[in-house]
């Protein structure tokens, strides 16, 4: 059999709608289909196993510009991380007014603009910590490297991390 017939075949069965993938794992998980080892919770009937992983620890979200301002998934992330278990908290800016990390689009990558994203990642701080969160979560590769980049300039110690990593580490086996 070719490549392209096993293409056919797999594009027929396709949907037309494209979601993001953390819209795909909030709806698996609303329905019941994924399983987390998270002790404790009993919303949406999930089944989960006997050890807690996040022991309450807290958290709080970037909102990617492109996942959320502009792809409207704002929700799921906060969701999926209140169904870990996390403590979540909320930031000052969120949603489809977040501020920008300052690294959009791969800003980070441009030397001269290296002053701005730093500006960009101090007003982003201040936002975190005034959360109390113990960690920062994000959506997106872009901005967790630039949130990185300014954790760094800054000697900021507060850990950084994808949604992704942080949804799998906490998946069942």
């Amino acid at each position: 059999m070719s490549v392209q017939t096993l293409l056919e075949g797999w594009c027929d069965s396709v949907p037309d709608v494209v979601i993001k993938g953390i819209e795909l794992d909030s709806r698996r998980v609303q329905e019941g289909q994924a399983f987390l080892a998270v002790a404790g919770a009993s919303t949406h009937g999930l089944a989960y196993a006997a050890q807690a992983q996040a022991n309450g620890a807290s958290v709080t979200y970037h909102d990617p510009c492109r996942l959320g301002r502009h792809g409207g998934v704002i929700g799921q992330p906060r969701h999926m991380l209140e169904e870990l278990g996390f403590d979540f908290r909320e930031a000052d800016s969120n949603g489809r007014e977040n501020y920008c990390c300052g690294g959009g689009c791969g800003e980070y990558v441009i030397q001269r603009s290296a002053p701005l994203r730093q500006k960009a990642f101090e007003i982003k701080k201040r936002e975190f910590e005034n959360t109390g969160a113990e960690t920062v979560v994000t959506g997106c590769a872009n901005c967790r490297i630039n949130l990185m980049i300014g954790a760094d300039n800054s000697d900021w110690q507060t850990p950084i991390t994808g949604l992704v990593e942080t949804v799998a580490a906490k998946l069942a086996d």
